[in-house]
């Protein structure tokens, strides 16, 4: 007979991608795991009680999860590094009260938890804290991107190199293979430059929104109207120039 005076045992963290955009791209196992888990988690944008766009990804998907129990936790989108390890570490504090409690968890992100991903520090910290933690895979923006483009990313023995908008651009340009600047436009300009520079307007792709209803296309630099400035979930592909 089990003895309800005894500590539950402890829960399970899952890291689950819902894609870029789109719900149909979310995976049969993410709907699978979230529908198990007892609390929903996301990140909670600048503005308290806003809801983040992970949850009304999956929420479209799963109409259901408007009735679920669910927890936003504050982190800040900055480069301020203390800034982040400090709201880090208060939202894995949160997450593994919780998990103390028996509680599996389901944390939302878009794209993929292993690219860039909020989850992946938290994953570290509850992990670091004794917890079990898991990973679901999602589609990534750059591969859906590619997708609504109708076209391939790499070919053969070509390079795929992913630039974070923290990244150096103009050492990455100078890459052999494709390249994909991700979340790139308030940096549009400079890349701009750097692509002129090169002649490569032709084989640079800008795709806004991915998945979104939202969502903008551009097949080239030069397609672009003049002072066009694409939002913060922009994607810029950049090709050699030499590809057939």
């Amino acid at each position: 007979m089990k003895d309800e005076n005894s500590p539950a045992k402890p829960g399970t963290l899952y890291g689950i991608g819902v894609g870029p955009g789109d719900p149909e791209l979310i995976t049969v196992k993410a709907l699978r795991i979230i529908a198990a888990c007892d609390l929903v988690v996301f990140p909670e944008p600048e503005e308290a009680g806003t809801r983040h766009l992970a949850f009304e990804i999956a929420r479209r998907a799963m109409p259901e999860l408007e009735k679920r129990e669910f927890m936003g936790l504050y982190l800040p989108m900055t480069r301020d590094a203390a800034v982040m390890r400090v709201n880090q570490e208060k939202a894995a504090q949160r997450i593994m009260e919780q998990l103390r409690e028996g509680k599996n968890l389901a944390f939302l992100t878009l794209g993929d938890p292993s690219v860039y991903s909020t989850s992946g520090y938290l994953h570290r910290l509850v992990e670091e804290g004794g917890f079990s933690v898991r990973i679901i895979p999602g589609v990534t923006s750059f591969c859906a991107a590619a997708a609504a483009l109708g076209e391939d990313l790499v070919r053969g023995s070509e390079a795929l190199h992913l630039i974070p908008a923290s990244g150096d651009t103009a050492e990455a340009m100078g890459l052999a293979g494709t390249r994909v600047f991700m979340k790139m436009g308030r940096s549009l300009g400079e890349i701009r430059a750097l692509v002129e520079e090169r002649g490569l307007g032709s084989r640079t792709r800008i795709v806004e929104n991915c998945g979104l209803e939202n969502q903008r296309i551009w097949k080239s630099l030069e397609e672009l109207p003049p002072g066009e400035a694409p939002g913060y979930f922009t994607l810029i592909i950049v090709k050699d120039g030499e590809r057939s």
